[in-house]
């Protein structure tokens, strides 16, 4: 493990190098696993998380799968308390790394805990590209989608190594998933057919075109006041000028005809970082209240 002296001469501990790409941007990343935030450009004297980077074996998927997880400041100190999770799902072409490099979270999260704006909460990014190994197509036709997958791997496989490596409340009022993008798509395919797992979802920019609702939330479709019971907060934005909007504007009213509360944040934009990054914004002080 290589140290590096940042900018204002404080150390910053860096794990292995890895190369992904984020759509278009080829990046070389270090991922940093002890580290001041100050060194990397923001405020210095506000107490900071610890970002470390996991490996667990996935049966469901039949590989090695990535983690990146967020503990916030105090983690370490206090080796009784356990902490409510947000699981937090990156879009196509990028990998668990994005949230951090390109979304920014750790210094939102520190920000938000260090103004009493959110609770402090572990956040779990996983890799979201998944699929079944040899898995035929399904009575339909369709292959299964990466969110079936992602599904299947999330409550075999990532959900109990996480719960058992970190302090983390094991309860659905303590889960919540978000996600944009395909991780948008990932988080409402996962977290509103599991209300009993998670009891906060939220979609950024969902790909969620060409989705047939009804065959996706099937439960929904059949028993709406189940997900009205039994899920605290369903939040979903879109940039106006994003090309997703009209899908999520339409799941948006597919929600309301049955009578399903939730949060319907058009906002301008397109399909970008800082739309993604303000979202989170107003997302995380909602969690967990």
């Amino acid at each position: 493990m290589a140290k590096l002296a940042g900018a204002d001469g404080e150390i910053v501990r860096m794990q292995r190098k890895r190369t992904f790409i984020p759509g278009r941007y080829l990046l070389t990343l270090g991922v940093v696993v002890g580290w001041s935030v100050g060194a990397l450009g923001a405020p210095p004297d506000i107490p900071h998380g610890i970002l470390h980077n996991e490996a667990y074996h996935s049966g469901t998927l039949e590989l090695e799968r990535r983690l990146c997880v967020y503990t916030p400041p105090g983690y370490e100190q206090d080796s009784a308390r356990a902490y409510p999770a947000l699981y937090l799902l990156h879009g196509w072409g990028n990998d668990e790394t994005a949230w951090v490099t390109l979304g920014l979270v750790n210094r939102t999260l520190d920000k938000l805990l260090a103004q009493g704006k959110a609770k402090p909460m572990v956040l779990v990014m996983p890799l979201g590209h998944a699929e079944f190994p040899n898995i035929p197509p399904r009575a339909d036709g369709r292959p299964p989608t990466s969110s079936e997958a992602l599904d299947g791997d999330m409550f075999n496989d990532m959900i109990p190594f996480v719960e058992g490596r970190y302090r983390i409340e094991r309860s659905a009022q303590s889960r919540a998933i978000a996600g944009l993008s395909m991780g948008g798509r990932q988080s409402l395919f996962i977290g509103l057919n599991h209300p009993e797992m998670f009891k906060w979802v939220a979609g950024f920019s969902s790909a969620i075109r060409d989705r047939v609702f009804d065959d996706d939330y099937q439960e929904i479709s059949e028993d709406p006041q189940r997900e009205t019971k039994d899920t605290r907060l369903i939040w979903l934005g879109c940039g106006k000028e994003d090309g997703c909007f009209q899908a999520n504007w339409q799941f948006h009213e597919w929600l309301a005809a049955r009578g399903i509360a939730h949060v319907w944040h058009p906002s301008g934009g397109g399909h970008e970082w800082p739309v993604w990054r303000e979202y989170l914004v107003q997302l995380l002080p909602l969690l967990f209240n």
